[in-house]
């Protein structure tokens, strides 16, 4: 694993991205402009490094007007469905198509942190894949099982870290200076 995260080894995955989410989390108005403002900033730094951007949805799909951020032309075939039987990371199919992409950093947000972005990292590790979760882009079901979630990820290898962190990480490894300052950009409109 190397110090610095490199958006040239990154694919990035919005785990179950819609609004039927945030009503069911109970968060504040400023909380939910905070965690939508997350999820534009992760999804601008990777169009503008063009990493790949995966979208699994749990469960029946939802029209993409509900989901908190849309993926582009480029990864419309990057939207996974799993069913409710079964494990995330297997019945959707995305595993395979993560590892076709041939790179070893997978970053994570999204919903739940103690159900579905565990799986999802804990099959990640197994399959090889080094996981970064941004924390400040996942909330949890039940706010009681968020430190053991958080414990369970550390203790398997998963690193955490912000949006914010992970953004600024991108920027230092980008040789493109035109690049380099879109990204520099994005950190100073947030």
């Amino acid at each position: 694993m190397a110090p610095l995260l490199k958006p040239e080894e990154c694919s990035l995955l919005f785990i179950d991205p819609v609004r039927r989410n945030i009503e069911r989390s109970n968060i504040d108005d400023n909380s939910q402009y905070f965690l939508i403002g997350r999820y534009a900033l992760f999804q601008q730094a990777a169009r503008v490094l063009d990493v790949p951007e995966f979208f699994l949805i749990d469960g029946n799909p939802t029209s993409e007007q509900d989901w908190i951020v849309q993926p582009n032309e480029r990864s419309r075939y990057r939207v996974h469905v799993a069913s409710y039987a079964g494990s995330l990371w297997s019945t959707s199919g995305l595993g395979a198509a993560l590892a076709k992409e041939d790179r070893a950093c997978l970053v994570l947000c999204g919903f739940w942190l103690d159900g579905n972005i565990t799986f999802v990292a804990l099959n990640a590790l197994a399959d090889g894949f080094d996981v970064y979760v941004l924390m400040d882009a996942c909330l949890t079901c039940d706010k009681q099982a968020q430190s053991p979630a958080v414990d369970r990820l550390l203790q398997a290898g998963v690193v955490p870290l912000t949006t914010m962190q992970m953004v600024r990480e991108w920027a230092e490894c980008t040789a493109d200076e035109t690049r380099r300052s879109l990204l520099l950009d994005l950190l100073t409109s947030t």
